[in-house]
């Protein structure tokens, strides 16, 4: 008899695993957002079905609209180019533009993954559909929002990796246009080149991007700040990209970087070197 209830038991665990494994996702239709003086450009509390949630948007990170974090509100300030005290106008606005989407009912797409929050209510990790768009898309198109945060692969199955390389590709748009915090941004300098090595090219970084090392498995080093130049190695199809750059003192360093990370187009089908990838899809590094 024990046999008997031990493989019941078995056969009712692998189904619900199998269950989750197929739909993990839970969409909730028909949200409204809930006043609170906490809700900002990327955090907000929701109701649905008589509850109240607090939810984080994926791949995302709108400025901070006060002084209370200052360390994250330099960091945000300098992904952007620009002064603190804009970095929190930004933030301001951001916030004034998610209350002005989420004015009508919304859909909330989540995991229940927990995310870290100011308060002891819990909050997690989302993505929301607003007025027919995504909201993330929405506050990367208007400059808004720094591509930054913990990714995930999408409900619909697109990957981690290439949702992202999508948003990069909205945040170079974004700039261009001078939209948002780009209208306030330093312009980039002119990228130079070292003269022992001029025939490699010479890449502006155009944002704050994540510096891996050469050995494996890649460990991440530091960050490249925006603005600095680096001279491209060698390129590979996967995605990462050899680079040298100058320190402080002026020697050479080599790193590894993510080429969406460094606005690199897409690469020609067979013209690069292939690499195997070195991260499961959901566990490509993050930039915190």
């Amino acid at each position: 008899m024990r046999r008997v209830w031990v493989s019941l038991l078995i056969v009712f665990f692998a189904a619900a695993l199998a269950v989750f494994a197929s739909d993990p996702w839970t969409r909730l239709e028909g949200c409204v957002l809930a006043p609170n003086p906490f809700n900002d450009g990327d955090s907000f509390r929701v109701r649905h079905d008589g509850k109240e949630y607090i939810f984080r948007l994926y791949f995302v990170d709108a400025p901070e609209s006060d002084k209370e974090f200052p360390q994250r509100v330099r960091e945000q300030a300098e992904y952007f180019g620009i002064e603190p005290e804009q970095a929190n106008e930004i933030g301001r606005i951001a916030a004034n533009l998610v209350r002005e989407r989420l004015s009508e009912p919304f859909n909330v797409i989540t995991r229940w993954h927990g995310a870290q929050g100011r308060g002891v209510t819990p909050r997690f990790y989302a993505f929301v559909e607003s007025q027919g768009r995504d909201l993330a898309e929405d506050l990367v198109q208007q400059g808004l929002a720094r591509v930054f945060g913990v990714r995930v692969t999408r409900p619909d199955g697109e990957r981690a990796t290439d949702y992202r390389a999508r948003l990069l590709k909205m945040e170079d748009a974004a700039r261009e246009a001078q939209a948002g915090a780009w209208a306030w941004s330093q312009p980039l300098r002119p990228a130079w080149e070292r003269p022992l090595r001029a025939d490699m090219p010479v890449v502006t970084v155009p944002r704050v991007v994540a510096a891996y090392s050469l050995d494996l498995p890649r460990r991440r080093l530091g960050e490249l700040p925006r603005n600095s130049t680096v001279r491209i190695v060698e390129e590979f199809a996967d995605g990462w990209v050899h680079v040298e750059y100058d320190t402080d003192t002026g020697e050479a360093q080599e790193s590894f970087c993510l080429r969406w990370d460094l606005s690199l187009p897409d690469p020609m089908p067979g013209v690069m070197p292939q690499r195997a990838a070195l991260f499961p899809d959901d566990s490509v590094p993050r930039a915190r």
